[in-house]
């Protein structure tokens, strides 16, 4: 598995390259898909109301969105959660598709989900997975 870290400085996007391929080494997807493309992109918190976003693009792409003006603790957690959801996804336990109305919606192991944002199941886990390896990566980066 390549990933490839798009925008931002040479030194944040080795950061983001580092956290990157731990989050994909601890959850056991650094054997595919064959690309993860993560994207460092200003304003994406303001335009998206989002820090972050992940989208299967093709079989073997997968896109990471990050929202460049992130400080580095919060950098750590967001690919932290990222990362989970691109496991879900890879698995095939997330699968997002378009209503007749062009509305996004949502499949969790293979039931439609309508919950609210806070109690969508992949968000729960994504957060609850997010504590853990952003205090594992924590860690890792305090021993330098």
């Amino acid at each position: 598995m390549e990933i490839k870290v798009i925008g931002d400085s040479k030194n944040r996007k080795a950061l983001i390259a580092v956290l990157s391929k731990f989050c994909a080494l601890a959850l056991k997807i650094d054997h595919e898909p064959k690309l993860i493309k993560v994207y460092s992109l200003p304003r994406l918190k303001k335009e998206k109301k989002c820090a972050g976003a992940v989208a299967r693009m093709s079989h073997s792409e997968i896109r990471v969105l990050l929202d460049s003006r992130l400080d580095a603790e919060a950098l750590v957690t967001v690919i932290a959660h990222e990362f989970t959801h691109v496991r879900q996804v890879i698995h095939q336990d997330l699968i997002a598709y378009y209503q007749p109305s062009g509305k996004q919606g949502w499949i969790w192991k293979g039931k439609i989900n309508k919950s609210s944002y806070k109690n969508m199941p992949w968000e729960i886990e994504a957060r609850h997975s997010e504590v853990i390896l952003a205090n594992k990566l924590r860690k890792l980066l305090a021993k330098g």
